[in-house]
């Protein structure tokens, strides 16, 4: 059974059902509290809840699923909290069952370090939000666009967290961008570090999780597009993953954009969509 978080599920009605046609699986979408009615952790929460009731209670005679191959997967937000939720599976040995994979498609993984040679080139990404507004919304907290500086961090926050998000996993064609060096020497703004605090949090920033926990995950697929403020993690998660020998494979589809895979059917259909869902798909059947 396959379990798909996403951020709204009308508008993905398209994937699910797709996807539970192709793969043979059983969907479970959660329609789960948005910010920013809803601030951290409450959307996340939601999820993890329906996610353990259904590997709880996967045996009942209502639900009569398979508890041993259930996958957790969203895209970008859902991406994000998809991450969150493997690895409190992965942490806590009380579980019974958890997840056996992953699918991360063009995930959100951190709002540590928004100076990513992504960030720079896709600033202005149709169909995605700018950070400040997504975290002061997730956050209930107003945060000033000067995070794309990374002014919200501290030298020492800086030093710390940096090898989590460690630019030599990005591929190098990339990080042509930086033009000049880049350091972490300068010191952030005292009352953003404050108001944006929880972007250090594993549970914000799923990239920032210590080698020790991440080793702990389940194989994982991730799919990553060109035209993406996110592309740049998508490389670093994955690279962070071999590290630690998590079996991982990640399709990338360089010439197309954050969203697409949605656009599977009317009149703006994309090919590049189709080849995309199914690369999943064949993830799903080779794995679950």
């Amino acid at each position: 059974m396959l379990i798909i978080i996403y951020v709204y599920v009308d508008t993905h009605n398209s994937i699910t059902s797709y996807l539970a046609r192709e793969a043979n699986a059983v969907v479970i979408s959660v329609d789960y509290r948005l910010a920013p009615e809803y601030p951290f952790p409450a959307g996340v929460d939601d999820c993890y809840t329906v996610t353990k009731y259904v590997l709880d209670h996967g045996d009942s005679q209502k639900l009569r699923i398979d508890q041993n191959r259930v996958a957790i997967a969203g895209d970008s937000a859902g991406g994000n909290f998809a991450a969150v939720i493997a690895m409190r599976f992965a942490s806590q040995s009380h579980h019974k069952h958890s997840p056996r994979i992953q699918i991360l498609i063009y995930p959100s993984l951190q709002f540590f370090d928004l100076m990513l040679p992504s960030y720079i080139q896709e600033h202005y990404q149709f169909f995605q939000y700018t950070a400040d507004h997504t975290l002061s919304a997730y956050l209930n907290e107003k945060i000033d666009p000067s995070i794309y500086s990374n002014n919200h961090l501290s030298v020492a926050q800086k030093k710390h967290y940096r090898k989590y998000v460690d630019w030599s996993l990005i591929p190098s064609k990339y990080r042509t961008v930086y033009k000049n060096p880049i350091t972490d020497d300068q010191e952030g703004d005292p009352q953003l570090i404050e108001k944006a605090k929880k972007v250090l949090d594993p549970e914000v920033s799923p990239l920032l999780v210590d080698d020790q926990k991440l080793a702990k995950l389940m194989p994982t697929y991730i799919l990553s597009v060109g035209h993406d403020r996110l592309r740049d993690c998508a490389f670093i998660y994955e690279g962070r993953l071999k590290r630690v020998h998590v079996p991982v494979v990640h399709d990338h589809y360089e010439h197309t954009f954050h969203g697409s895979i949605g656009f599977l059917n009317g009149p703006f259909a994309l090919d590049i969509a189709h080849e995309m869902i199914n690369g999943v798909v064949k993830y799903i059947k080779e794995n679950l």
